[in-house]
Order: structure tokens, then C-alpha cells, then sequence
């Protein structure tokens, strides 16, 4: 099989999770004023979509059992 891989800031390379994604935008998210605040609709969508643009930059590396 294969895995996304994503290079963090500190340049440690790590496989991509899509709950590490979720969950750093409901913690943004608490900050903003609750008439402001996303939706979890909201929130799912932005994360499909870092994931989706992660995916198109080709960031697979073959799994190593």
C-alpha cells in the first residue's frame, strides 16, 4: 500500500492524518467569536479539502512493512 507523507516545519517528515488536520481547526476555531465560528460541516469540508491538495502534490511513499 501506500501513504501520504508530509514534511513539517521542522523538516521531519511524517504520514499525513486527516484528525491532526480536524483538530487544529476546532482549536483555531474556539478562538474566533462564537458568532464568527465555523460550522463542523464547515470544518469537515476545510479539511477534505487540505487533504485533497495534499493528494495532488503526489506526496505518496510506499508503505514499508
Amino acid at each position: 500500500g501506500f501513504t501520504m507523507k508530509i514534511i513539517k516545519r521542522s523538516g521531519t517528515e511524517v504520514s499525513f492524518d486527516i484528525d491532526k488536520i480536524i483538530a487544529a481547526v476546532r482549536k483555531a476555531n474556539k478562538e474566533v467569536v462564537e458568532h464568527e465560528r465555523l460550522t463542523d460541516q464547515q470544518i469537515d469540508d476545510i479539511s477534505k479539502n487540505v487533504e485533497n491538495m495534499c493528494q495532488s502534490m503526489n506526496r505518496f511513499r510506499a508503505m514499508v512493512p
